[in-house]
């Protein structure tokens, strides 16, 4: 199995640097576009409009981003299960939205996969 993976890997290899080469810096720059707007506008709405304290913002801020990083650093810096319910509320529909948002890029840019 070890030996099948590292054929497929190294038969890719050339393609997958020609792809990333000429269409990487567009489609990372899309994506940490994408991440990063979600965050800004979560951090935003969530501390001005909707007066989310501070464990229940640090949840959805980190279920937005879905780094479960955030949230170990969130639950080591307060103390709070508020942390927890605010990520697994939030985390399944930002993954939803951003998989949606990365799809309609694809399409606007005219990328394989979509008609």
């Amino acid at each position: 199995m070890t030996l099948f993976l590292a054929a497929v890997g190294l038969g890719s290899g050339a393609a997958f640097v020609d792809t990333v080469s000429t269409t990487g810096v567009t489609f990372l720059g899309i994506g940490a576009a994408i991440v990063l707007g979600a965050i800004l506008n979560v951090m935003l709405f969530g501390h001005v409009v909707f007066g989310l304290s501070t464990d229940d913002l640090f949840g959805v801020v980190s279920g937005t981003a879905g780094n479960p990083a955030i949230l170990v650093y969130a639950n080591r810096a307060l103390q709070s299960d508020r942390i927890d319910v605010a990520f697994a509320t939030i985390f399944p529909s930002m993954t939803i939205l951003k998989i949606v948002c990365a799809q309609v890029a694809i399409g606007l840019l005219g990328g394989p996969g979509l008609p």
